[in-house]
């Protein structure tokens, strides 16, 4: 089994990025911090995104809305 984190690289274009550091932004002003990583709210979309049943937290409506959307994203830009 590994035990190094596997480093992922991501492309986008500078609006996306922007978008993304406004959220990051936003989100560290919500929560009284100085920062909010952008790697961090990818980690925890991809681990919402993956989570079980019967995993804490699990909201299968949520769940159920997020990844139609994703899956409606990916069939748009193939």
């Amino acid at each position: 089994m590994r035990t190094k984190p596997v480093r992922m690289t991501v492309d986008m274009p500078p609006p996306l990025h922007r978008r993304l550091k406004a959220w990051t932004s936003w989100a560290a002003g919500q929560l009284d911090v100085a920062d909010v990583p952008a790697a961090e709210v990818v980690r925890i979309l991809v681990e919402t995104l993956s989570k079980g049943g019967d995993e804490p937290g699990f909201d299968p409506e949520f769940h159920g809305a997020l990844q139609r959307t994703v899956l409606a994203e990916l069939r748009q830009r193939q």
